[in-house]
């Protein structure tokens, strides 16, 4: 299947997942990028705008070509995660509010209860989840060198940034938005949760 390896087919799909999240105020730079992996290929395509894509390394999160500017600061973030995680293939970076919102509160870690539906975040099957949560304002290149160091990501496929935004990856980019989209989903419901519980 010729599509599949095709950069602009890949832009394309891009394009569309960034209007879809877009189109749901999610899409706040500097934290809101996505990219893909290149099958067999070295590389990946990240988005640096609306419809925009530039070419990166996975090596580094560099541009392909020396002659362009750098791609944008979370392209180290993607990077490492394409090293790291077996079967990432596609990153999603947004910002949904109640991510935000629950993230502010959070230091190492949220955990949530999943209703028995870990896999949604691409986790075990077990009745809670936690999700990472590293520091805001982001440095992303110290969040690379800590993923380099601790390599597979105990838990689900997603990560929290806190108070700005969330990360997602799975081995295709519908995936990757599916587990944003259920991250948001349960940051929304641990919101309502936590309101409830001070004001019965």
């Amino acid at each position: 299947m010729t599509t599949a390896v095709d950069p602009t087919f890949i832009g394309l799909t891009l394009a569309e997942l960034v209007e879809d999240l877009d189109s749901r105020g999610w899409l706040r730079m500097p934290a809101g990028h996505l990219s893909v992996r290149m099958p067999g290929q070295a590389g990946a395509l990240i988005t640096t705008g609306r419809r925009d894509v530039l070419p990166i390394r996975v090596a580094d999160g560099k541009p392909v070509s020396p002659n362009v500017p750098d791609a944008a600061p979370c392209a180290a973030l993607h990077a490492a995660l394409y090293r790291t995680q077996p079967d990432c293939q596609a990153v999603v970076m947004a910002s949904p509010p109640h991510v935000g919102a629950v993230s502010a509160r959070a230091t190492s870690a949220v955990r949530f209860d999943t209703g028995g539906i870990p896999e949604a975040l691409g986790a075990t099957a077990t009745s809670t989840v936690d999700v990472p949560v590293f520091p805001g304002p982001p440095d992303f290149e110290l969040i690379a060198i800590q993923l380099e160091a601790r390599r597979r990501l105990p838990g689900p496929a997603v990560l929290m940034i806190g108070g700005q935004s969330a990360v997602a990856w799975g081995p295709t980019l519908e995936s990757a938005r599916h587990r944003l989209v259920c991250l948001e989903a349960l940051c929304h419901l641990k919101a309502l949760l936590d309101w409830a519980a001070v004001h019965p």
